[in-house]
């Protein structure tokens, strides 16, 4: 697949759908990086990014022929205008057949060491094949799938977790507060990062440009008396997957980048 520059990048308020232009990947420059995300974004050798892969990776994503009974796509848990997840509390496959968790969300994934809630997938490469494969979600079969696209199975996840490192979001109001904007967050904004970086020690798991540790597993609050300060404690009390992230979302001001198939 040939290298070369993709369409511009989709700017919205604060937040950049990342989708061509210029980051170091691999050897090859291919996509900015928003403010606030690093500059570099790890890529395996062995699939660097191009705009090819990329384009076939986004075709195959909302391609309903990867489930069994061609009614359901990756975009059908990860929609682009829910931040590529789905907002149920589980995800539904194949029959309506009810998940064990919620769809994460996959924006910045492309710069994660773990992958699903559990972290049991290393790369992304692994990652996008396990849905497609399980019998409660797309519930296709690895022959069936080389089958319906005529390509191997290993090129349908190169180009999936090519397109799913383009799906970036930055530039938020937390970011340019960090660039040197000052006015960038409110007052009630700049408290709750007080807070947050200081006697709730949030800072202790929540680390780096998209606030995570990329640790599985749920923590003890650092600081019981401090939690109380947080308007959504609640939140992690009741330790539903609906609200997973939703502290971050609200700290990073950051929308969800939108896409069409």
């Amino acid at each position: 697949m040939g290298d070369g520059k993709l369409s511009s990048a989709l700017r919205r308020n604060f937040f950049i759908l990342a989708v061509g232009a210029t980051t170091w990947a691999a050897g090859l420059r291919i996509i900015d990086a928003p403010l606030g995300l690093d500059a570099f974004m790890p890529v395996p050798e062995d699939n660097p990014l191009t705009r090819d892969k990329i384009a076939l990776g986004r075709r195959l994503f909302f391609d309903r022929r990867l489930s069994r009974d061609r009614t359901l796509s990756c975009a059908s848990c990860h929609d682009p205008k829910r931040a590529f997840s789905d907002g149920r509390p589980v995800a539904l496959g194949i029959d309506g057949k009810k998940g064990n968790r919620s769809a994460p969300a996959l924006i910045n994934r492309g710069y994660g060491s773990s992958h699903f809630w559990d972290g049991r997938a290393p790369t992304l490469e692994k990652q996008v094949l396990e849905p497609i494969f399980s019998p409660i979600e797309l519930a296709l079969s690895p022959q069936e799938l080389e089958a319906r696209f005529r390509m191997p199975a290993s090129d349908i996840a190169r180009a999936l977790a090519s397109y799913v490192r383009t799906i970036r979001s930055g530039s938020s109001a937390f970011d340019r507060y960090l660039d040197g904007d000052s006015k960038a967050l409110s007052h009630e904004a700049r408290r709750g990062l007080d807070v947050f970086r200081g006697k709730a020690n949030c800072t202790a798991c929540h680390v780096g440009p998209n606030f995570t540790d990329e640790r599985s597993g749920s923590r003890r609050i650092q600081n019981p008396d401090a939690a109380r300060d947080c308007p959504y404690r609640s939140l992690h009390a009741r330790r539903q997957p609906r609200y997973f992230g939703r502290c971050r979302r609200i700290l990073l001001g950051r929308r969800a980048p939108e896409c069409t198939p």
